[in-house]
């Protein structure tokens, strides 16, 4: 027999063997984590939330696999109580009677991307009073809807909150002082514009659509500023100095963060609102998304939402203003919106 080929059938036989061998290997490991999980899952049938904690280090140590832990989480937080105790108040602190509430909690479908959901429907009582009890799975959320009212914050305001009979989460909802007729509140002004990054000013003039005596408002009366460092983003860049300096020197602005918007506040106006992060802060982001009341040189209110992305070269900005041109501070939707 030739040498060389003898060598290089033992060098093929020894390749053959030793990928079966490697095949075999992860073939025992992987009915072996299987097994495992059949072990894990059945010593620990009972839905106990510290029974995570235990899958969680399995797995690390690859003891389990992926599945296995995916089981056991969902079989704990599908059977999370999910009662809840709540009370509706309007903006006065008044209990409201005869809400229609509906709560929806989902509920996994193990190993699936879908999920189940159970609802139940209820109504507050004269004190105001509501609770949905019996229903398990990964979170409640609340909806309610009723003439006169506007209640489209309700799920934001409730679903981590631990209720009791004796310990009531506050639900608001906007009671509306009176349905105003569809023309005068609403004239909008919207802009949309580049925004230098580099400290060049941006001056918008602000006219409000069809409202003829608040369009001859001074002109540059708002200016807009960024300063942004480094002013060049290098590829794949993250997290970069800003500052956002907004002008009003006709007006005043007060930054507002409330669910419902609809009476603007009689103080605290300032000419210039300042937003600025630095690339080291917790938390950091590079956009601004804040909400305003304003009121303008002429003593009339309404509401300024400006909306910036730092991390574009110019940076685009939107800012949709609206008023009440009838001098009121009452910034509801008019009468076809509710």
């Amino acid at each position: 027999m030739n040498p060389k080929l003898f060598i290089a059938s033992f060098f093929a036989l020894t390749l053959v063997t030793g990928f079966s061998q490697t095949v075999d290997n992860e073939h025992w490991t992987r009915q072996m984590i299987r097994s495992n999980d059949v072990v894990f899952l059945d010593d620990r049938k009972a839905n106990d939330p510290g029974n995570l904690a235990a899958a969680e280090a399995a797995f690390k140590a690859g003891q389990i696999s992926q599945r296995a832990l995916t089981v056991l989480y969902e079989r704990v937080t599908n059977t999370t109580p999910q009662d809840f105790y709540g009370r509706v108040i309007d903006q006065y602190g008044k209990p409201v009677a005869g809400v229609p509430f509906e709560a929806t909690v989902k509920v996994k479908e193990f190993l699936g991307d879908h999920a189940k959901v159970q609802r139940q429907s209820t109504q507050s009582d004269a004190a105001g009073r509501f609770q949905f009890t019996g229903m398990h799975g990964i979170k409640l959320i609340l909806n309610a809807t009723m003439d006169g009212y506007s209640a489209n914050q309700v799920g934001l305001a409730v679903r981590e909150k631990k209720t009791s009979p004796d310990d009531r989460a506050d639900v608001l909802i906007w009671k509306f002082k009176e349905k105003l007729p569809p023309l005068p509140y609403k004239r909008a002004c919207v802009l949309m514009d580049d925004l230098q990054c580099d400290g060049t000013p941006l001056k918008e003039h602000v006219v409000f659509s069809g409202v003829a005596d608040v369009a001859g408002m001074n002109h540059d009366d708002m200016q807009f500023t960024l300063m942004r460092s480094p002013l060049r983003l290098q590829p794949g860049e993250t997290n970069w100095d800003w500052t956002l300096k907004i002008e009003a020197p006709n007006d005043g602005l007060v930054a507002q963060n409330d669910p419902y918007p609809y009476w603007a506040t009689n103080s605290g106006y300032q000419p210039v609102y300042e937003a600025s992060m630095k690339a080291s802060d917790a938390g950091w982001h590079g956009y601004v998304t804040q909400s305003f009341y304003f009121k303008n040189w002429q003593g009339l209110y309404g509401t300024m939402a400006v909306q910036l992305h730092t991390g574009t070269t110019p940076a685009k900005l939107r800012v949709v203003l609206l008023i009440n041109p009838d001098g009121t501070q009452n910034l509801q939707p008019f009468a076809s919106e509710y």
